[in-house]
């Protein structure tokens, strides 16, 4: 609920276009995985792989 908060906010801003459904859907996968328990660095990776593949200009400004 709160990584689809996120995501609406960086629609709202522009950031994410409204009709990148598959952004958005990506955006809000890597922002789950990386609230998720276990080690950090296992997390950042898969988060900023989702993150390069659907949005590489902001990957680099996140991690």
């Amino acid at each position: 609920m709160e990584a689809e908060a996120l995501v609406t906010k960086l629609q709202n801003k522009g950031i994410i276009a409204p009709e990148d459904t598959e952004g958005a859907k990506a955006t809000a996968e890597a922002l789950t995985i990386v609230r998720a328990p276990g080690g950090i660095s296992e997390r950042r990776k898969w988060a900023k792989r989702l993150l390069t593949h659907y949005h590489p200009d902001i990957a680099g400004a996140v991690f």
